[in-house]
């Protein structure tokens, strides 16, 4: 179920579901063994959804968001296995929590408000938060729609973009998850016995952001922001947490 979900958030819904990944795969696995088995599944992804919306990207808001999240990547790289996983995705969560609110009080008070322009403040600053989550979470899916979303790009452009973004950002954490030893010979068995499903995904994911309305896409896209949010908020898995309710 977890690759399933990285999947259908690399070529659906721009990574924000895929972040439900690690809690689950941290249910079967160790943290550092379920961040070492995704990383190569979030890679397939990413290759896939990268040919799927091959030429729809656009260059400009990632000119000023990746020399902040090689930094953070560098950061994270240096942290990982030194912080508190759990407070980190507890102000991840907060973040994306009030993100969400901020943004739906805009849309009532400024309807028709204009598109947010990139810029190397919030390219930095954003960058460096995707790359220090990323590394440590493979959490950086909300901190990139943060970043992205007030941009308004089109629909086709905002997945296209977030593909390209999380192709590089992922490829650029390869070697420090190498020399750390997070990525070794028994993660690698487990990421090709559920590279299948990441495929399965990715083409699911493709089908629904085509066939989906673009208003209903944002809608659906701040909803797993807000669910997001509240997982990382709260601690607890949410898809963990609906099963024990169905079953109760």
């Amino acid at each position: 179920m977890a690759a399933v979900f990285v999947g259908i958030s690399k070529a659906g819904f721009g990574g924000g579901t895929g972040i439900l990944a690690t809690p689950i795969l941290a249910l079967i696995f160790p943290p550092q063994i379920a961040l070492g088995t995704l990383l190569p599944l979030l890679m397939m992804g990413d290759w896939v959804s990268a040919w799927l919306y091959r030429g729809e990207w656009s260059w400009k808001p990632l000119l000023y968001f990746l020399p902040g999240c090689i930094l953070g990547i560098i950061v994270g790289t240096f942290l990982l296995g030194k912080v508190d996983e759990a407070g980190l995705k507890q102000i991840l969560g907060i973040i994306c929590l009030a993100f969400c609110i901020i943004q739906w009080a805009k849309s009532l008070l400024q309807r028709g408000a204009a598109a947010v322009h990139p810029g190397w403040g919030s390219g930095t600053g954003f960058g460096v938060a995707s790359g220090i989550t990323s590394t440590l979470a493979h959490a950086a899916g909300p901190v990139f729609a943060m970043y992205i979303l007030p941009m308004k790009l089109p629909q086709r452009t905002f997945m296209a973009t977030s593909v390209l973004a999380f192709t590089l950002i992922n490829l650029f954490k390869v070697p420090g998850y190498l020399q750390l030893g997070v990525i070794n010979r028994i993660t690698l068995g487990h990421s090709l016995r559920l590279a299948v499903f990441v495929i399965i995904g990715t083409l699911f994911g493709e089908w629904l952001n085509r066939h989906c309305p673009a208003k209903v896409f944002t809608r659906i896209i701040y909803i797993i922001l807000f669910l997001t949010g509240l997982e990382l908020a709260s601690g607890k898995s949410l898809l963990h947490a609906l099963m024990s309710f169905a079953t109760s």
